[in-house]
């Protein structure tokens, strides 16, 4: 409870909290309990200002722990919220939301941690026009570990995903102080009165504008999931060296690593968290969306004298802006060679083919298309830990 003379108000802010839980054997039951009330008044005034709200928040749980290398817990909120409408204390939602999770290793290699929250909130008029309807959320995360024949074969598992409601991006030209940006203002080159973004031009000097990407004001609700996954392989720890084979298959070991991005306002939300492939990167449903595959071989990994890296690199996107919409595309072949020629002296010389596109759905300074090849060698010397001197060349 306190006053603010400065401001000119009167306010009470009361906070409640308590907790209680008990442990027998492997079992946790749990209760919590949360209430806050803030009300701001003006002084000599009974109208309350926006800044006054309440709630009240109920969290019983359930707790299971080593069993079977394996933890489990369930836990439910009931949460009233109350706000400021004209004047007065309204209720403006009530909300559930439960919350499961499991975290396990049933055997060595093995581990799987998954978290799953569900989460349904209802407004009353007219918070649910102020709040763009009621809304219900789903949460899913979990990542899996597993390796096998003494680590010679490894994977990870993520993946995450979450309903919620996003704005769609776009692009502001914002004026600074000249010289401070990197874009200048061509002219109403269209004659409709309006700046669009074709008439702006990217500068090295004497720019005035800088490109911010701003969310733009409505929401659009949407799934967003998140999936990446590693694949690491060394036959060497499962296959013995003493046959020519061996020896062979020994120097070999390779990594993949894929991940999606994925914020979509696919009204079927079912083809975006089954991973439906065909479905992402949509043109019409994407808001936001990315797909990346890494491809690694390796020679003599784990030599000191020489290793050898051969990568393989595609980036697709799509990013749904307010007025168009933008693909990318990027591939990269590269080779890489390290050599220890002395215990002080490394060359590392690297080879890179590369290939970047840009298009978009309406004329942008932003469209290319680039094809490169670029080869470099760099050396380095180093005679004593805290210090390298090092030199770089190249040609593309």
């Amino acid at each position: 409870m306190g006053a603010e003379n400065e401001l000119n108000l009167n306010g009470n802010w009361i906070r409640h909290f308590a907790q209680i839980e008990y442990t027998q054997s492997y079992f946790t039951p749990s209760f919590q309990f949360e209430s806050e009330s803030k009300e701001l008044k003006a002084n000599n005034e009974q109208i309350l200002k926006t800044d006054s709200y309440k709630f009240i928040e109920y969290t019983p749980k359930f707790s299971i722990k080593d069993i079977l290398n394996s933890n489990f817990s369930l836990e439910y909120k009931w949460r009233v919220e109350n706000r400021v409408d004209s004047g007065l204390i309204k209720r403006e939602s009530d909300a559930f939301t439960q919350v499961y999770s499991l975290s396990s290793r049933p055997v060595s290699n093995l581990s799987t941690n998954v978290d799953i929250t569900l989460r349904n909130r209802r407004y009353t008029e007219p918070f649910r026009t102020l709040a763009g309807g009621n809304s219900e959320s789903l949460l899913i995360r979990s990542l899996i570990k597993y390796a096998e024949f003494n680590r010679a074969f490894e994977s990870d598992f993520f993946y995450d995903v979450a309903t919620q409601k996003s704005a769609k991006l776009e692009r502001v030209f914002r004026r600074v102080k000249k010289g401070d940006g990197n874009y200048i203002y061509a002219g109403d080159l269209d004659s409709n009165g309006v700046a669009t973004e074709e008439e702006f031009r990217p500068v090295r000097f004497e720019g005035d504008y800088i490109l911010m990407t701003v969310p733009s004001e409505i929401l659009y609700p949407v799934i967003d999931l998140k999936f990446n996954t590693r694949f690491k392989f060394i036959p060497s720890r499962i296959i013995s060296d003493n046959t020519w084979f061996g020896k062979i298959i020994s120097v070999l070991s390779s990594e993949t690593f894929y991940r999606v991005d994925e914020k979509s306002s696919e009204p079927n939300q079912r083809k975006i968290y089954t991973l439906n492939f065909k479905h992402f990167l949509n043109d019409h449903t994407t808001i936001v969306g990315n797909n990346n595959l890494t491809q690694d071989l390796f020679l003599f990994e784990q030599n000191n004298f020489v290793s050898i890296r051969l990568r393989y690199y595609q980036r697709k996107t799509l990013t749904q802006y307010a007025l168009s919409t933008e693909k990318s595309y990027r591939r990269e072949r590269s080779i890489r060679i390290r050599l220890q020629l002395l215990n002080e002296v490394v060359n590392q010389v690297d080879y890179e083919n590369k290939r970047e596109n840009i298009t978009a759905s309406v004329e942008s300074y932003r469209i290319m298309n680039i094809n490169s090849d670029y080869l470099s060698s760099d050396w380095i010397y180093r005679p004593y830990q805290m210090i390298e001197v090092g030199f770089k060349f190249g040609v593309g």
